[in-house]
């Protein structure tokens, strides 16, 4: 029995359709069989391409909120899909890698 590796990507500064981000990792990463998943700010829950992508609400009106609030949010969305990998698009975000380390992430 072939077992899918869990793959979660996490950005709270880019919008889920970025060209980089959804098509060119993401949706790759669906098409070659992974389960791929997306937390992404602001969005509305939704499968596209076969990535799962994930919205997490918060308000961002300004960069210290993103870089705090949203990144915090963001996280705790991350430990709720509980993947094998994880994947981070923003310099804000890093600061919960060692958080999923300790988690045997």
């Amino acid at each position: 029995m072939k077992i899918k590796i869990k793959i979660c990507h996490l950005t709270s500064a880019h919008k889920w359709n970025d060209v980089r981000i959804f098509i060119k990792q993401c949706s790759s990463l669906a098409i070659a069989g992974f389960d791929t998943n997306l937390i992404a700010v602001n969005c509305e829950s939704k499968q596209v391409n076969g990535v799962n992508i994930i919205g997490v609400n918060a308000l961002v009106t300004n960069r210290y909120i993103r870089m705090f609030r949203a990144s915090k949010l963001v996280y705790k969305k991350a430990i709720e899909v509980d993947a094998d990998i994880y994947h981070f698009h923003d310099p804000e975000l890093l600061q919960y890698a060692l958080r999923l380390k300790r988690k045997v992430k």
